[in-house]
């Protein structure tokens, strides 16, 4: 497998978090002598970046070994120099040319995944990014109407029905059509992607204790719950709506999957 890590915004923590990833792969990964890990980013850039830290690397004209890893360098043209805590034009530039760049080889078959590293939306939009998040941009380039995030950490998944808007927008983006996509989407994802057979999804509720039956807002009782109910008639495995803060205080979210 080929792997693009992005460099992201050269000014924050993502190639120091870059490093001690794939420092941890190599040594605790079954999968790390069958991966071959790509850097798509400025080379003088990440050098100086990570020559300002006591990491196990060296520097060649086009790869960065990293431990006993060589990594090779997809030399983007944008040459920012490192300003720690700052937000700059340069710097969005060079971050969005990675993924441009990232994206452009998976497409073509010349790359398997890839791993992209913290942004500055500041940055990007100083650059001239059009788009609010990575999110968004890989859709647009895939051709794909109905993205979906999925947030990821052990056994827990969370779909998120909106991404990079403003939460008072948030209750007139939330349809019933909005909904019924990316739940289906999402009980797809989880068989195809993860291999869950049956799936069972919770969906949390827009407003506060979901609602108290109306009393805090009605999304729940005029969109949500009907979503559900078709949903449930297709055979898909789909409960709710929930209080978002209960649900995961007091570990209810262990029940699904």
């Amino acid at each position: 497998m080929k792997i693009i890590f992005t460099i992201g915004d050269c000014n924050g923590i993502g190639s120091e978090i870059m490093v001690k990833s794939i420092l941890a792969f190599d040594k605790k990964s079954k999968y790390s002598n069958n991966t071959e890990i790509l850097i798509a980013g400025n080379f003088k850039t990440l050098s100086k970046y990570l020559s300002c830290f006591d990491f196990p690397c060296a520097f060649d004209a086009d790869f960065i070994q990293i431990g006993e890893r060589k990594c090779n360098v997809l030399n983007c043209r944008t040459h920012p120099d490192i300003e720690f805590g700052t937000e700059s034009k340069a710097a969005g530039k060079l971050a969005a040319e990675a993924v441009e760049l990232a994206v452009k080889m998976i497409l073509a078959g010349e790359a398997d995944a890839m791993i992209t590293l913290p942004v500055s939306k500041k940055a990007l939009k100083l650059a001239g990014w059009e788009y609010p998040g990575h999110t968004e941009m890989l859709a647009d380039r895939c051709k794909i109407k109905h993205p979906l995030m999925i947030l990821l950490s052990g056994e827990t998944r969370v779909a998120l029905a909106t991404i990079h808007e403003p939460l008072k927008n948030v209750p007139g983006l939330v349809t019933k059509q909005l909904l019924f996509d990316k739940i289906e989407i999402f009980d797809k994802s989880l068989k195809v992607d993860f291999g869950i057979i049956k799936p069972q999804i919770a969906v949390l509720g827009l407003n506060p204790h979901a609602g108290e039956s109306g009393v805090i807002g009605d999304e729940e009782k005029k969109i949500i719950s009907p979503v559900i109910n078709k949903l449930s008639k297709k055979g898909i495995s789909v409960f709710g709506s929930f209080p978002a803060d209960g649900f995961f205080a007091f570990e209810e979210y262990k029940n699904y999957y």
